[in-house]
């Protein structure tokens, strides 16, 4: 379990105040590096390097409470230009009430990776985990889109649609409930204000990213983690959902169970993937989270295609086998006779099928024409075309 990366500051007020206020602040990461980020209760940026490959690692955080639900691990491989400027949000662990350890916690924020905060999809994103109750476990972040659930306890209100945020606690007996969870495109839901603070929704990366904040008469710790946790509530209180790319949902509120008085412990914020050769953990990590990203090397791009002959006699009725071969720039080469074009100027004389067989059928000359297209890293698609001449005899 990754360990707490950020410093531990004593004052209560202080947390809350770098929990949830947004700052800005910039990492460049040389070529052939691995580059970490770690919470700072802001919006990082990261400008990338050099085009290539890069493995984009996000460890969402937990939410508060020694039971609050760890986050996700979600990675993937995605192909990035030089220039690119990238957004990452480190999501922050839930608070804790001050009334008691085993008592409400806010909800861990989700860790976000993306270019634009009001881009249909961020490239990755990192669940936070759900915040703890009084004898209830908070939801692990999860390792797909949809959240998760709390585990004992009274449970959680809904987690979010896909992409949106989570809703707040519901109504069970007395006291108020959690807040949501914040998702990729909408705040998280304020839970219901019955007695002293509801816990409040978590902000969407649009809308800055912040925790929910709920302010108590008497006891200070109740706000979720950076990155849209929501916050828990009231004074033994219900846990804050987790945020992510779909927010977790706010814990429900107090009631007896088997005779023990019990909260509703927040749910677990979805994660969302991508990239290519994914990994996707639910509740993988304790404490912040964290962004590791490691440059694996430039893309190679294609040069060229040879075909095995220029020039073919084909006795009449035979067949003959075309292979295409492309070529790249770190010199490799690749068999893509299967995903290349084929087309006969005179199919009365020869055809060719989608495998790049020819077949002679009657005396005479023709031409075939073949085409290799190749979607390269920056999105446009690079079209190679060539020529073989056929003698049917």
């Amino acid at each position: 379990m990754l360990k707490k990366l950020s410093s531990k500051i004593g004052l209560g007020l202080l947390i809350l105040m770098i929990s949830c206020v947004p700052t800005l602040s910039k990492a460049e990461a040389s070529v052939n590096n691995t580059t970490e980020f770690q919470y700072t209760g802001g919006i990082d940026t990261w400008t990338v390097p050099q085009t290539g490959t890069y493995r984009l690692e996000t460890w969402g955080a937990q939410g508060g409470g020694q039971v609050g639900g760890n986050g996700a691990h979600i990675a993937g491989d995605f192909q990035l230009n030089k220039g690119e400027l990238i957004n990452l949000i480190v999501g922050g662990r839930g608070g804790l009430t001050t009334q008691g350890t085993n008592y409400s916690g806010g909800g861990g924020g989700g860790t976000f990776i993306y270019k634009n905060a009001f881009d249909a999809y961020p490239l990755i994103v990192a669940g936070g985990g759900g915040g703890q109750a009084e004898n209830a476990y908070g939801g692990a972040g999860s390792a797909t889109m949809s959240p998760t659930n709390s585990i004992l306890g009274t449970g959680n209100g809904l987690g979010g649609d896909i992409g949106y945020g989570g809703k707040g606690g519901i109504d069970l007996y007395d006291y108020s409930t959690g807040g949501g969870g914040a998702g990729w495109l909408s705040d998280g839901q304020n839970g219901i204000l019955l007695r002293n603070p509801e816990g409040q929704g978590g902000k969407s990366p649009r809308n800055g990213g912040s925790g929910g904040i709920s302010s108590h008469p008497s006891f200070t710790g109740f706000y979720g983690g950076f990155g849209g946790g929501g916050s828990n509530s009231d004074n033994t209180g219900a846990g804050g959902g987790g945020g992510g790319y779909t927010g977790g949902g706010g814990g429900n509120n107090y009631t007896y169970i088997n005779n023990l008085p019990t909260w509703g412990a927040g749910g677990g914020g979805g994660s969302y993937n991508s990239g290519t050769n994914q990994l996707n953990e639910a509740g993988i990590n304790g404490g912040d989270g964290l962004v590791r990203i490691t440059y694996l090397g430039q893309t190679p791009t294609l040069t060229g295609v040879t075909i095995n002959q220029r020039t073919i006699a084909l006795p009449l009725g035979n067949t003959y086998q075309i292979v295409v071969t492309a070529k790249y720039s770190d010199g490799s080469t690749k068999d893509v006779t299967n995903s290349a074009t084929y087309k006969s100027s005179n199919g009365s004389i020869a055809t060719i099928n989608s495998a790049g067989v020819i077949y002679g059928n009657s005396i005479g000359n023709t031409d075939m024409s073949i085409t290799y297209k190749e979607r390269t890293s920056s999105g446009s698609t690079l079209i190679l075309s060539s020529r073989v001449k056929v003698t049917v005899n």
